[in-house]
């Protein structure tokens, strides 16, 4: 039995870092910066009447929101599951690594900006994601 418990939560965490590293991969391999997509983005931004660069951010908030909420559902074994207290201590650290560490990659590509704005960004669609994680297992 505890052989059955231990595995589960091998897998359980290897999910979650496949969830991440899954992530932070597509980050770097669809980044926008000096892209035809950038350009569309732009023109798209400018047609709404939005300032520049609104929906990059945009994308920022919801793709942290998606990712917390994946990897929430993988620790937590189920979607609608609450997580483990023994989790709820280290999730604040993770949101600020997976928020960084994107930005922080940028500095090795010349064409990439990193800021801090959108460190801050990408937090707050973790944040949202959260709350929105509490809102679904409380109706449960």
């Amino acid at each position: 039995m505890e052989t059955n418990a231990r595995r589960d939560k091998f897998v359980r965490w290897f999910l979650a870092i496949a969830w991440s590293v899954l992530f932070l991969y597509l980050l770097i391999v669809f980044s926008p910066s000096g892209t035809r997509l950038a350009s569309l983005a732009g023109s798209w931004s400018q047609m709404l009447g939005l300032p520049p660069g609104t929906l990059f951010k945009l994308g920022h908030v919801g793709g942290y929101l998606v990712w917390i909420l994946l990897w929430c559902g993988v620790l937590a074994k189920g979607y609608r599951r609450p997580l483990p207290r023994a989790v709820l201590p280290w999730l604040p650290m993770v949101v600020l690594i997976m928020a960084a560490l994107p930005e922080g990659l940028q500095r090795l590509n010349p064409d990439r900006h990193p800021t801090w704005m959108d460190v801050g960004y990408n937090s707050i669609g973790a944040v949202v994601g959260l709350a929105l994680r509490v809102v679904v297992v409380k109706r449960k």
